[in-house]
């Protein structure tokens, strides 16, 4: 949206000079020629400045600004007196009305132009609390004058604000890059040994530190033309000598409150990255709960399948953790490697709804009983949804019993396009199963099961799995597993009596 711009000015040559102006510089720009035309307009449209002059038909323009400093309405609408007199009474009646800025009709337009835009773009508005709480400001002035730096101390000190006295550029500078943090505004003389003032600012606003730090020149020179070059540069304001007291306060006073603003901002930022990091924290935290709590549903149910099985929630949680060992192994990412693992114990969920007769059968199944027994992979998978957080122990279900030469079921599939976790979980389930107790034979030994393994490489098992979990099993990095999830080693010894 354009910025706005009021111009009150009974002259319509001059008012009609500066709206082509400020025009070309795409701002909205309304004007009118009196005090009751400006408070009629400003009934139905608000500006975002206005361009006011002192002599205006039916009165005069400092008594509207003060006038629009009364009203809550317009009070913080930036207002910029100009004046065809530049008599020091002139000056500190608008300063003393509210005005922001002054400047003389016969100015140049560029300068003119530039000191709205200074106006306009760095004036902000501080809440009421922060307005009262008045910080020290710390005020860094490059000035090699003794007299000018006891008149800066003067007026400034007594306003409790804190002065850093610099004798050239090139004191100032490094004064900054030390104290960065600590300046609130540069005040610079132009005329300085070693370093001068054109030189400081172009040092200050090249580094992006100092983005947010302002800049006021105070010159007596009479090079307008140099003036606006450092304007273009990144100066926020230029003050000619001699200057009166009144206006070098309120233009620091407008600079300053700028800078207070940027800080409250920064503020008020750093407690908004806080509180998010704090809301970021109880996601996380309330998302692990709520995953843990998945987690424990999924052991429960496993348990409760493995029960009907006949089997304990020992062999549970020794497929977990072959099967997660052996996913970081493959290079599987740590979190997705830790999914699998807890979606492991979903293998067989499906055969929770397996009829007892069929499932605990001691004898071998018949054509018919193994085409029911197969059906619990679709079970599980249809037990398991589609719900995002069970995806993974939904293919596990569905894919377990897929064998790598595609001769396994429900689909027949081949090589890699079983899924991943379903390989995975083939692998070390065919492994505890041949190493556990059951009801119809012992426990191989640790060496004929991984014998067994390579056998069933390259038709039942992925070669490159079985490779990999064959190592991790000869390393000893799988051995702490059945050390705390050991096999049913008090049934293996009752079975052995009964065969005997």
């Amino acid at each position: 949206m354009k910025k706005r711009i009021l111009i009150v000015e009974t002259s319509q040559s001059i008012a009609h000079f500066y709206k082509m102006h400020l025009q070309d510089i795409s701002l909205d720009v309304e004007t009118c020629d009196s005090i009751n035309g400006c408070l009629l307009k400003l009934e139905d449209w608000t500006p975002d400045l206005i361009l006011c002059s002192i002599e205006l038909r039916d009165g005069n323009g400092v008594d509207l600004c003060a006038q629009l400093k009364r009203n809550p309405k317009t009070v913080l609408i930036p207002t910029i007196m100009m004046s065809s007199q530049d008599n020091p009474s002139t000056i500190e009646d608008a300063y003393s009305a509210g005005a922001t800025d002054f400047i003389r009709k016969a100015s140049n337009i560029t300068f003119v132009v530039e000191r709205l835009k200074s106006a306009l773009f760095h004036h902000s508005t501080v809440p009421y609390d922060v307005r009262h709480q008045q910080p020290q400001c710390t005020i860094l002035i490059a000035e090699d004058s003794p007299s000018q730096q006891q008149l800066y101390s003067e007026i400034l000190s007594p306003m409790g604000y804190r002065l850093i006295l610099c004798n050239d550029g090139e004191i100032a500078w490094e004064t900054l890059l030390e104290k960065r943090l600590e300046i609130d505004l540069v005040l610079s003389d132009i005329e300085m040994p070693n370093i001068n003032g054109a030189e400081l600012c172009h040092l200050i606003r090249s580094n992006n530190m100092f983005d947010a730090i302002p800049i006021i020149v105070v010159s007596g020179s009479t090079h307008i033309s140099q003036l606006h070059l450092l304007l273009q540069q990144g100066v926020n304001d230029i003050l000619r000598k001699p200057f009166c007291s009144e206006e070098f306060i309120a233009r620091l006073r407008a600079n300053l409150r700028n800078r207070m603003l940027f800080k409250e901002q920064q503020r008020l930022r750093q407690e908004l990255e806080t509180l998010n990091q704090n809301l970021e924290q109880q996601v996380r935290s309330r998302t692990q709960d709520i995953q843990e709590a998945n987690i424990s549903t999924i052991y429960k149910l496993a348990v409760a399948c493995d029960h009907k099985d006949q089997d304990t929630a020992l062999h549970i949680n020794r497929v977990r953790h072959y099967v997660e060992e052996l996913a970081l192994a493959s290079d599987v990412a740590p979190e997705l490697a830790r999914e699998i693992g807890y979606s492991s114990m979903m293998h067989d969920i499906g055969k929770i709804a397996i009829p007892d007769n069929i499932l605990n059968k001691n004898g071998k199944l018949t054509p018919q009983e193994w085409q029911v027994m197969q059906t619990h992979t679709h079970k599980g998978a249809d037990i398991l949804g589609d719900k995002s957080f069970f995806k993974t122990a939904r293919d596990i279900a569905l894919y377990h019993h897929e064998k790598y030469d595609g001769s396994g079921y429900p689909h027949g599939l081949v090589g890699d396009a079983i899924p991943l976790a379903a390989r995975l979980i083939a692998v070390v389930d065919v492994f505890d199963a041949l190493t556990s107790t059951r009801s119809y034979k012992r426990a191989w030994d640790i060496d004929t099961a991984l014998n067994e393994l390579n056998i069933l490489s390259g038709n039942h098992l992925d070669p490159s799995l079985v490779e990999t979990f064959i190592q991790l099993q000869t390393s000893g990095r799988l051995s702490y597993i059945r050390e705390r999830y050991p096999v049913d080693q008090h049934l293996n010894a009752e079975l052995g009596m009964q065969l005997h």
